[in-house]
């Protein structure tokens, strides 16, 4: 693990060295290091996933971009932001070395709602409300 002090943010940024078997072909491998499941913290599952391109890859051209868009939406007030549509076909272990997924949980509370929807409505492929409660709702952002 590498540690380094971001001087500008003041934030500390740890980088995780994962290193992963080269044949993967069983879905229990991953679920052994807790990466696979269909709701998952997004900034653990994007920031851990060995598959460097493993989140919506035509959306965000790497890891840094789909961490900074999870870190927005955070700042914004979302309580959760989860990772879902998971896909870990065998085939797709052992090409791109762990799985893809390209779709988004965002939890938020429902006094942010209009500002959620105006704001991050149009930047994914297909965006729609997923569940609700008194205090919360879920939307879903799809990219394809």
């Amino acid at each position: 693990m590498t540690e380094k002090l971001n001087q500008k943010h003041k934030t500390l940024i740890v980088v995780a060295h994962l290193s992963v078997p080269k044949r993967m072909t069983k879905r229990t491998d991953y679920k052994s290091i807790g990466m696979i499941s269909e709701n998952k913290d997004a900034s653990y599952w994007i920031g851990f996933n060995p598959n460097t391109h493993g989140f919506a890859s035509n959306r965000f051209d790497n890891r840094a971009e789909a961490l900074k868009f999870v870190k927005q939406l955070k700042d914004f007030s979302a309580e959760k932001v989860e990772v879902g549509g998971v896909l870990d076909e065998p085939w797709r272990m052992q090409s791109e070395g762990g799985p893809y997924a390209d779709t988004l949980y965002v939890t938020i509370p429902k006094s942010k709602e209009l500002e959620f929807v105006s704001k991050y409505g149009r930047l994914s492929d297909e965006f729609g409300k997923k569940s609700e409660s008194k205090k919360l709702v879920t939307y879903r952002m799809w990219w394809d």
